[in-house]
């Protein structure tokens, strides 16, 4: 287990930390028409939630960023459903300020990594939870949590600083839930 995280990856962890704690949840989005996109995102971020995850489960989901950057700018958009490396680097291209995964494979998670781009890794495991670790991903997304029997969220998200929170599957985390 990585015992001393990289200051790229602290700097990472601030970033996303920073963004998470900007919105009391996060929406996430999975846009057929990109001209959607816009009035739903001013819609959002008028009522408090200006963090948008749009997923890349659509074709339209490329487009519907740009359309979300150009005419909602105060919007803090991320990229969902990143698979691989190549999907980190379509959102670095994308401009967005963090990506998300529904997984944590091992290639994944050492090409967000080695990027500069928050990243926040879907775990579902004890061995996803200990690889992220390894690469000094410190706050995770469990998902999905419905799998997993609990009832109260969709997503929990694993941040390092709430040790009292409730279950762990590690020292080194602890489970907050959201949504």
């Amino acid at each position: 287990m990585a015992r001393t995280a990289s200051a790229a990856a602290l700097r990472r962890e601030a970033q996303l930390e920073g963004i998470l704690s900007a919105s009391p949840v996060i929406p996430v989005l999975t846009l057929e028409r990109a001209t959607d996109a816009p009035a739903l995102a001013r819609a959002l971020v008028a009522g408090g939630l200006p963090v948008l995850e749009v997923t890349l489960r659509t074709p339209a989901a490329a487009e519907a960023i740009a359309a979300i950057t150009r005419a909602v700018p105060e919007a803090i958009i991320g990229v969902g459903t990143v698979l691989d490396g190549e999907d980190l680097a379509q959102a670095h291209a994308l401009g967005v300020r963090f990506a998300v995964s529904p997984g944590a494979t091992g290639e994944l998670l050492d090409a967000a990594a080695a990027g500069s781009l928050p990243f926040l890794p879907g775990v579902h495991t004890a061995s996803e939870v200990m690889a992220a670790l390894q690469r000094s991903f410190r706050i995770l997304k469990f998902f999905p949590a419905a799998a997993a029997g609990t009832s109260t969220s969709p997503t929990i998200v694993t941040l390092p600083w709430y040790r009292s929170c409730g279950f762990s599957p590690s020292p080194r985390s602890a489970f907050l839930p959201v949504g």
